[in-house]
């Protein structure tokens, strides 16, 4: 394990950049969070920051930029590929769950997307169901 942080703490500091960017903003675009959080690329920036490896407003401004554009860029990929996206088949078998999440959002609007974020699975998809419904309460 110290091999592990020790090789993370030594990194460039503009590949550390670009990899708290590049996951933060996958998390959010590509729902890649069930794999990898970003709030981890996050915190191993703030590390980075606390070491002095790179500037903490750097890390913020980072972390920022790419949560803000990768839900935009989530929002866009469910608007032009949701309906295929509901095409698939793993999707289709969750008919009654996709049909009471679209009621949802059709009722609450950007309240049931606000309320979304407190679940890790809802808040990961929330950008492509928005897209998707295309939502102009909750949208970018």
């Amino acid at each position: 394990m110290t091999q592990f942080v020790d090789g993370i703490l030594n990194i460039s500091p503009t590949l550390a950049a670009l990899l708290i960017f590049a996951l933060v903003f996958a998390e959010d675009a590509f729902f890649l969070g069930f794999v990898i959080p970003g709030e981890t690329a996050a915190i191993l920036g703030g590390v980075l920051a606390s070491h002095g490896r790179l500037p903490l407003w750097l890390v913020i401004v980072l972390v920022v930029v790419a949560a803000i554009t990768g839900d935009t860029v989530g929002y866009e990929v469910g608007r032009f590929f949701g309906p295929a996206i509901m095409r698939l088949r793993i999707v289709a078998r969750k008919d009654r769950q996709v049909t009471k999440a679209r009621e949802l959002l059709r009722r609450r609007g950007g309240t049931a997307v606000f309320s979304a974020a407190s679940r890790r699975s809802s808040a990961l998809s929330c950008p492509l169901w928005q897209g998707w419904r295309a939502c102009p309460t909750c949208g970018s």
